[in-house]
């Protein structure tokens, strides 16, 4: 089988933007890394892709498109992506909405120019991940996964990333732990309420299910409003928290924002995690304790691996698809305390 950029960029561990310079005689790689990416070229079946069309683009699915300007989320994810496609001549479409009628799909992406489509974390019911398999238009998904569908995915670890910062909660003391949650429609909030019930599993501790408020909201998710009401609502209870796990950078500024109304402080009233690890994570009082989402690499990971699909020579689209899952840390600030 020939080979292409892609393949070398596997088979060299590195990125396919790397191999890209390394074809154009930029620089900023290694003498090391040259010669090995060089070697494989020279020794392998590779052919370069042509670009067949000016116009060739990656299709990018976000059903909230409304709420997505001023959006760090999908921001820094439409950043990769757009970084990653422009480095191999291709475009970015987003798409708000499609013809409802399957026998339309393939003239409206053909009309558009898309070779793939990258779904950002879709619902798990979304239809149109089956409707576009059925097209036989590649395409994968970001930001979260879809078991129903054997698609391949790009996301970060969310259950482990929700189990490190419960684990941390719990090694200062705390035992009464709030979570305040998303939509259970989408994986990568089902992943982190599961990685706080783990969590607490593992600690031999119960899991209280009043102190779990999970939004239903769309608009007050994205806006934030969720994270206020979810604070509000744990703190109100007769044996409030000491600790709260905001699973969601959206939510963390609402969080903030009702404790400082009900009069608290953190971390000395009530500690806190977010997620994310927001660009405002760092500048709140006190710095906020976070676990960083690799937001920007998912969106470039995610545009390479459907640029591969779309270069695969051999023609076939029934390959297995690729669960590619990205650590997800904790950035350690001043938000938690010890239970005195």
């Amino acid at each position: 089988m020939k080979r292409s950029i892609y393949h070398i960029a596997k088979e060299a561990n590195v990125s396919v933007a790397t191999v890209s310079r390394v074809l154009n005689n930029k620089p900023d790689v290694s003498e090391a890394t040259r010669q090995k990416i060089l070697e494989l070229i020279h020794n392998g079946r590779f052919e370069p892709r042509v670009v067949k069309n000016k116009a060739d683009t990656l299709g990018v699915i976000y059903h909230w498109i409304a709420h997505s300007f001023g959006n760090y989320y999908v921001f820094d994810i439409l950043s990769g992506i757009v970084d990653a496609a422009a480095s191999f001549g291709f475009n970015v479409l987003l798409i708000p909405d499609m013809p409802r009628d399957i026998r339309d799909l393939g003239t409206y992406l053909k009309q558009r120019h898309v070779q793939g489509v990258i779904h950002i974390a879709p619902m798990s019911d979304d239809v149109w991940l089956s409707r576009i398999g059925v097209a036989r238009i590649p395409q994968i998904v970001v930001g979260g996964r879809c078991d129903r569908y054997n698609i391949s995915y790009v996301d970060s670890d969310n259950v482990d990333g929700a189990r490190e910062a419960v684990r941390y909660l719990l090694n200062f003391g705390h035992r009464r732990i709030g979570f305040i949650g998303g939509q259970m429609q989408q994986s990568n909030h089902v992943d982190r309420l599961t990685g706080y019930r783990a969590a607490l599993h593992d600690a031999g501790i119960q899991c209280d299910e009043r102190l779990i408020f999970l939004i239903d909201d769309e608009s007050a998710w994205v806006s934030g409003e969720g994270g206020k009401q979810g604070a509000l609502y744990l703190l109100s209870q007769p044996t409030p928290p000491t600790a709260i796990f905001v699973a969601s950078g959206h939510c963390i500024m609402g969080a903030l924002s009702a404790i400082n109304d009900l009069g608290l402080k953190v971390p000395d009233d009530v500690s806190i995690v977010g997620y994310d690890d927001i660009p405002l994570a760092s500048y709140t009082v006190p710095p906020l304790t976070t676990v960083r989402q690799p937001i920007y690499e998912l969106g470039k990971k995610g545009a390479e691996e459907l640029l591969c699909l779309i270069d695969d020579t051999s023609g076939n689209r029934d390959v297995e698809p690729k669960r590619i899952v990205l650590h997800a840390p904790l950035i350690i600030r001043q938000s938690v305390k010890p239970i005195s």
